[in-house]
């Protein structure tokens, strides 16, 4: 297991693909406290762990940022804390899983749940929410033209770059998610990845969002790239 540790997706794709390995690094019992850490129930078995945490897509995970450059400070392999926030679209709350890296590697060790208007970024999860749910929301929340760099299927490693029409946005856009999105942070020592979106005082005045969704287990991105103008938001770039 010392590979799988030695990198936190590594460890998270093991942990949610392998129920043996999920009980063995999982601390149970594990309180579930709200945001004013108050206890709210207690997981005494992987059963009661298995309907919450595995509710979310496990094949997928969303990183939140302000600059691309923000991506080339990869702490999946150096992190010593991550976590592991389950933004529950549906029911307006969301689950922040902690997990501390310990000298026999990676180890879920808290959880807790609070209403989703709690979440740093709730504004733009409320937004987007709307965005995918709601097709008639989805093109009106599209920059005109919209401006795209995608593969091109015809010629390997070459890219199509331009614009296209909001309406044709349904012909290129991925498959995102629907009603749980699974968001990954990883802190060491003071730096932290995604450290604009996590600060509620600057959430009120982000109006630049970079939305990549990345496979766990493969290298796939997409990169869609949001911007808010007099209170609206709009995705103005699509990329993969």
């Amino acid at each position: 297991s010392v590979g799988v540790d030695e990198n936190f997706m590594d460890f998270f794709y093991t942990f949610t693909h392998n129920r043996n390995f999920m009980l063995s690094r999982l601390q149970l019992p594990l309180s579930v406290k709200n945001e004013e850490g108050e206890e709210l129930r207690v997981l005494r078995k992987l059963s009661d762990f298995d309907k919450e945490f595995l509710a979310s897509a496990k094949d997928s995970y969303v990183l939140l940022l302000s600059d691309m450059s923000e991506l080339e400070a990869d702490l999946s392999s150096t992190a010593r804390e991550a976590e592991v926030h389950v933004i529950d679209l549906n029911n307006n709350v969301f689950r922040l899983f902690g997990c501390v890296r310990k000298d026999d590697g990676w180890k879920v060790s808290s959880e807790s749940e609070s209403p989703l208007s709690e979440h740093p970024n709730s504004s733009f999860w409320n937004f987007y929410h709307h965005f995918v749910q709601d097709s008639v929301y989805q093109v009106a929340h599209i920059s005109q033209p919209l401006s795209i760099s995608l593969p091109d299927e015809e010629s390997e490693g070459e890219l199509i770059e331009g614009n296209i029409d909001a309406d044709q946005y349904v012909v290129f856009a991925p498959e995102l998610p629907m009603s749980h999105v699974l968001m990954i942070h990883y802190s060491e020592n003071a730096s932290v990845l995604i450290s604009t979106h996590l600060i509620s005082d600057v959430e009120p005045v982000l109006n630049h969002v970079i939305f990549i969704k990345c496979g766990v287990s493969s290298s796939m991105m997409d990169i869609l790239t949001f911007e808010r103008a007099d209170g609206e938001w709009k995705l103005v770039k699509l990329e993969e």
